[in-house]
């Protein structure tokens, strides 16, 4: 037999072959895992902390006929109050001026601007490391002349914050995946990825005491009266986060 008509025969016996292989090939079913989705949540978490140290602001005031007088005067009772604090334990770096003014006092009857005296107020902002004693220091201060406190914060250091933020931030994050998840879940599907995930807001504030329980006094015959220490509640510090973060489902 011719070569050539061999070969033919050949080559048109592997093409109908393969021919009859690609009509009954069976097809390859691919999963259909439907389109890509998209959820959006937000997380959020709180971080509570005991203070670090404590800020007292305390004030004091004084009148006299001159501007030099009430100045005179006020100077002499800041001396006597940061005599008083530093003999309880505080040092210089505790003590600075929040504020300071000296001004006339004038008197309005029949609509008149008259000066009557001068004014000198000051503001003195108290750092106490140990909160606990706050109490202790705001005693010193009102017995040594100090006639009001604006407010006593608790605080948490720089360093401290910045370590509460980040703890705030992951625990956040992980809320928004939860959640990602559960709404996945409800719709019979799952999160494939994190799409975006943005710092919504964090937020610190130092606590501020609002009230001051003192204690009783106690009277005896014969016996000094007994005043027990200006007891202030401390609470705990906040440290919070929340993030807006976007998920693909499918």
């Amino acid at each position: 037999m011719d070569k050539k008509l061999v070969f033919a025969i050949i080559l048109s016996a592997i093409l109908a072959i393969a021919l009859v292989l690609a009509i009954v090939r069976p097809e390859i079913n691919i999963p259909d895992i439907g389109e890509a989705q998209q959820v959006s949540t937000t997380g959020s978490y709180t971080v509570k902390e005991s203070p670090d140290f404590a800020t007292i602001l305390i004030g004091f005031e004084s009148s006299g006929n001159t501007a030099e007088e009430a100045q005179q005067k006020n100077s002499d009772q800041m001396y006597d109050i940061t005599l008083a604090l530093k003999r309880k334990g505080l040092t210089e770096d505790d003590l600075k001026t929040a504020n300071y003014y000296v001004g006339p006092q004038y008197n309005w009857e029949r609509g008149n601007r008259e000066i009557v005296g001068y004014r000198a107020t000051h503001t003195l902002e108290v750092t106490v490391e140990d909160y606990r004693y706050v109490g202790k220091y705001l005693d010193a201060a009102v017995s040594a002349g100090a006639t009001q406190t604006y407010s006593v914060r608790f605080e948490l250091d720089e360093a401290h914050q910045s370590e509460l933020k980040k703890e705030a931030l992951t625990k956040a994050t992980q809320d928004a995946r939860d959640k990602a998840d559960a709404m996945a879940e409800g719709l019979g599907k799952r999160v494939i990825k994190a799409v975006s995930v943005s710092d919504n807001m964090w937020d610190y504030g130092p606590v501020y005491a609002m009230e001051a329980k003192a204690g009783a006094e106690i009277a005896m015959a014969n016996i000094e009266p007994y005043h027990e220490p200006t007891q202030i509640q401390v609470g705990d510090v906040e440290v919070s986060a929340r993030v807006n973060a976007v998920f693909e489902i499918a």
